[in-house]
């Protein structure tokens, strides 16, 4: 039996604990088609509306891809794109997900959410 991945089960507890009340949001959301070539970058979580993206970083402490100096160029790259194409980006690492309580991310996702309103940036 494979086993689930960290970075699986917080995602499957954030869109769990989402409230349904709240603007939806979109799992493994492209957002690279201005780069030449595209890149097939993705948030794990976003509202393109809302141009809002969330980044769970899994295996942070771990030896994952992301403490990396490869992982972390290329953590950095992404950034610095979708930050030119106005995306506000929340990242957290398997340590924030595991000790800070899931309603107090939900509430930091949309405490953003409300204060960039769905007018900006528009879809695309």
């Amino acid at each position: 039996m494979k086993r689930q991945s960290t970075k699986s089960k917080h995602e499957a507890l954030l869109a769990a604990y989402w409230p349904k009340a709240a603007p939806a949001f979109t799992r493994e959301y492209r957002f690279d088609e201005r780069e030449t070539p595209p890149r097939k970058w993705r948030f794990d979580f976003a509202w393109p509306a809302y141009r809002v993206a969330v980044e769970l970083h899994g295996g942070t402490f771990a030896g994952g891809r992301h403490n990396t100096g490869q992982g972390m160029a290329k953590d950095c790259e992404k950034a610095r794109a979708a930050a030119l194409q106005g995306w506000h980006v929340l990242p957290y690492t398997d340590r924030d997900l595991r000790e800070i309580p899931i309603a107090e991310i939900v509430a930091e996702i949309r405490e953003l959410l409300v204060a960039k309103g769905p007018h900006y940036g528009g879809t695309r």
